[in-house]
């Protein structure tokens, strides 16, 4: 599966002619146009960008690089913003995985898959699935990744190794 840059950035196809920009550089160039701006300098309205513009990001709830309470105070923040613009945006903490995969926990998402049906089915990902993977390429646990506030609970039953025996849940 394709791991991108730790912000997935798409627009509708009609405004950029290319719909997925995956890069490091072209997420920290385009999010700041995610967010609402004034139109000059001492102008106090706001402006959003358009409604096809999406924004998932992710962050390894066990990397050591950078803060995942940083990441998600920023992403509140920005969303808090954003306003409506805010129903355009979705953020998963990444259970036991390290600064962008490796770790203990689950670290192969198709986070391209669930951009591609949201711009072009408008079908917003909510719970996507999560693998960890051996040396062989053999999935050997799965996990649901849950829309920041919820994370994953474990039913109580069922192999812990699988996502069928999670929820996601706020607390």
């Amino acid at each position: 599966m394709l791991r991108a840059a730790p912000a997935a950035c798409c627009s509708n196809t009609a405004n950029l002619g290319s719909p997925f920009l995956f890069s490091r550089l072209a997420c920290s160039s385009l999010v700041p146009r995610w967010l609402p701006y004034r139109a000059s300098e001492g102008d106090e309205s706001i402006r959003l960008p358009p409604a096809s513009t999406k924004l998932i990001s992710w962050h390894g709830g066990a990397g050591s690089l950078l803060s995942g309470r940083d990441h998600v105070r920023n992403f509140m923040a920005m969303t808090q913003l954003a306003g409506a613009g805010a129903a355009n945006a979705r953020f998963y903490l990444e259970p036991g995985v390290g600064h962008v995969q490796g770790g203990v926990g689950p670290d192969q998402v198709d986070y391209l898959g669930a951009m591609i049906d949201w711009v072009e089915k408008s079908v917003a990902p909510e719970q996507l699935q999560s693998s960890k993977m051996d040396a062989r390429q053999t999935v050997v646990r799965t996990m649901p990744l849950c829309v920041y506030p919820k994370f994953p609970k474990y039913s109580g039953s069922g192999d812990a190794s699988l996502a069928a025996s999670y929820s996601c849940a706020t607390n």
